[in-house]
């Protein structure tokens, strides 16, 4: 039987979901020990232009249910890159595990330091998140819901001062070593009028004890969308 509460003895788990690896689903459990990911996207914009995006992250478990983050995120190319350089901090609190039928929550709350090109204010972020086994086998089969409210500190005239993003999707455990992702992402863009809407759907893979790989891609649904994103990225247990 596969579950989702894996000791950390048991190693990498590709079931398991951070946000960024590779997609932007979060599942409801809290990160045992010490992590170093990275995540690398290429995005076309619905300007036609590309857009490079690397986020290298640390991530660090406190106990049973909390953990922390802190990552920077680069941006490249032609395309815009306001916040290309931004720190960001987030702290991780899992509120239960997941019991008959009660979903598994958590919340999350996240800083990010102004210090990239065209930022201004501590911006601040949060996350609620529910995670709920589907099926006779616990953890093979999930279904997942995020849910973000943001808060634009330095806003320039033509950006909101609030907006808000939401996730849903499902995951499929074939094994402890390779994980389905399907999801579907909406998201208000700090400039006033633009919403992303994205289908994405990843793999994960557990290739070592301690390390997992995992690769996406992500389709646009309208106007203001990203035409298409591909992503790849990489954690490694200490």
């Amino acid at each position: 039987m596969l579950s989702p509460h894996l000791a950390t003895a048991q190693g990498a788990n590709a079931a398991n979901l951070t946000e960024g690896q590779p997609l932007h689903l979060e599942d409801a459990e809290a990160a045992h020990g010490a992590q170093v990911q990275s995540s690398f996207r290429y995005s076309r914009t619905y300007q036609s232009q590309s857009q490079y995006y690397i986020s290298p992250q640390w991530q660090q478990g406190l106990g049973q249910y909390w953990h922390y983050q802190i990552s920077v995120q680069t941006l490249a190319g032609p395309a815009d890159r306001t916040t290309s350089g931004d720190v960001q901090f987030l702290l991780f609190r899992q509120l239960n595990v997941e019991r008959g039928k009660l979903p598994a929550f958590a919340v999350a709350g996240e800083a990010t330091v102004p210090s990239g090109i065209g930022s201004a204010g501590l911006d601040t972020r949060l996350k609620v998140i529910l995670s709920k086994s589907l099926g006779a086998i616990p953890g093979r089969d999930r279904f997942h819901m995020n849910g973000d409210w943001y808060h634009n500190a330095g806003k320039h005239l033509d950006e909101r001062s609030h907006y808000y993003g939401a996730a849903i999707g499902y995951t499929h455990a074939w094994d402890r070593r390779t994980a389905l992702i399907i999801d579907f992402w909406r998201q208000q863009q700090r400039q006033i009028g633009e919403t992303y809407n994205l289908a994405e759907a990843g793999l994960r893979r557990r290739v070592s004890e301690k390390a997992v790989v995992s690769i996406a891609g992500s389709a646009g649904i309208g106007q203001q969308s990203p035409k298409f994103r591909i992503s790849f990225s990489v954690e490694y247990g200490l």
